[in-house]
């Protein structure tokens, strides 16, 4: 009975000092536990060269590999570049010898021998590919288009063919240089030196290349990359061509009167030519290009013997393949008299007015003025200048009579409208107006 109590008491004292409870952790204790360090972790950042490119080239871009963006304490290095070729620093450079798509891999290893690893993939190309580039050429004076092929590379030579306008394709041989440098020499002396663009085969990327020893020397031409083959036929190009501001005319040489130099507006139309993706280029023939489908400009003559130019379109498609048309046209060319032609009134009652324009210079013309006057009525005559402006407005100016012609010169679409229409201003026929043709000086 005594021990039957006793082992009561002992139960209901350890209920209540919580016997029944799980013992405590050593932590709630106060005793202090280390965690376990942090695994390492592997990162790689992966550059087609120092530059920034997109694209690596084979045999010549040094391709950047850098692993110290890696997490860990003590960490070593191991880089695999895909193709054999490793390293144990933290960032290596490593130039592939062929084009492929290649596995960077980069493995780190902490202080406690753990390990970690990153990979990244980067393609790396040849330099092989099409292109062309088209623009005005100061020394032929007129549009050329050209393309340039790198049809093969061995190393850090490539070889290809590259055609301009009108000639045949030339065969050259290229260099490679570091960091992205190319050097190419085609037969006949002709080369193209440059960098390789850092998007290869795009399109909307330009590539800059100086040419030497052909029609564009020293010249800096933009090439654009063919990407594909050609899905549409090939362009063709069509040219109208219209002189006048108000209700042009089509000029028909021999039908109708072509512009006044440095007066009238000539306008080119190839907005009927056919193709896809064009590109334009519009020559009036005085070196001024538009790369517009239509274009219009105030054409002037340089040279004094000079009477026409020849405007020309070409259009190119997106593949490199061009055509073009041209069409000469002859300006209207102000009476000069002195044996040819003048503008006369006609025969009137009381005598005729010459007028001619011998020399210009611009829309500044020399101006020569003879009054016919029948007898008993005197006639004069005189020396000035003429100014022609805006669509054929016309001031004669002959001081030592005091006398001034204002009107207008009318160009239509048909030679028996052509007419010179002036006031007067001064001297005996003071607010006269005339209206003169052309017709031979007799």
């Amino acid at each position: 009975m005594r021990w039957t109590s006793l082992a009561l008491i002992l139960a209901f004292g350890l209920a209540a000092c919580g016997g029944s409870k799980p013992p405590t952790s050593p932590s709630s204790s106060g005793l202090q536990v280390t965690a376990p360090s942090n695994a390492p972790t592997g990162a790689i950042d992966v550059k087609a060269d120092a530059a920034g490119s997109r694209d690596a080239v084979a045999a010549l871009s040094e391709v950047i590999a850098d692993a110290s963006g890696s997490i860990g304490k003590g960490l070593t290095y191991a880089i695999d570049f895909g193709d054999g070729a490793t390293a144990t620093t933290a960032s290596a450079t490593h130039v592939y010898a062929a084009p492929a798509t290649y596995t960077i891999t980069a493995t780190v290893t902490d202080s406690e021998g753990r390990k970690a690893t990153g990979t990244k993939q980067i393609a790396v190309r040849d330099a092989t590919g099409s292109w062309f580039q088209a623009g005005y050429v100061a020394k032929t004076k007129r549009v050329e288009v050209r393309r340039l092929s790198i049809d093969a590379q061995t190393g850090t030579t490539v070889r290809g063919t590259y055609r301009v306008t009108g000639d045949v394709d030339r065969a050259f041989t290229g260099t490679l240089i570091p960091p992205r440098d190319i050097r190419m020499t085609a037969t006949g002396g002709v080369s193209l030196i440059g960098t390789l663009p850092g998007r290869l085969n795009d399109d909307a990327t330009p590539w800059t290349l100086v040419s030497g020893g052909d029609s564009a020397d020293g010249q800096r031409l933009d090439f654009r990359a063919i990407t594909g083959p050609p899905d549409a036929a090939p362009p063709v190009a069509d040219l109208k061509l219209r002189v006048g501001r108000e209700n042009p005319w089509e000029y028909v040489f021999g039908y109708t009167p072509g512009p006044i130099p440095a007066v009238t507006p000539i306008q080119i139309d190839g907005t009927a030519s056919r193709g896809t993706d064009l590109s334009y280029f519009i020559e009036f023939g005085d070196g001024a290009v538009a790369t517009t489908s239509q274009a219009t400009r105030v054409v002037d003559l340089k040279e004094p013997d000079t009477y026409s130019l020849t405007a020309r379109i070409t259009v190119v498609d997106r593949f490199g393949r061009s055509d073009s048309r041209s069409r000469e046209y002859y300006f209207f060319s102000m009476p000069t008299g002195g044996g040819g032609d003048s503008w006369f009134t006609g025969n009137l009652p009381d005598g005729g007015l010459w007028m001619t324009f011998p020399g210009r210079s611009g829309a500044t013309y020399g101006a020569s003025v003879t009054r016919n006057g029948l007898y008993p009525r005197p006639g004069y005559s005189g020396n000035g200048s003429a100014v022609v402006s805006g669509d054929g407005d016309i001031r004669v100016t002959i001081p030592a009579l005091g006398i001034e012609y204002r009107g207008k010169l009318t160009l239509t679409a048909s030679w028996s409208d052509v007419w010179l229409t002036v006031v007067q201003y001064g001297g005996a026929d003071d607010g006269r107006t005339w209206r003169l043709f052309i017709r031979p000086y007799s």
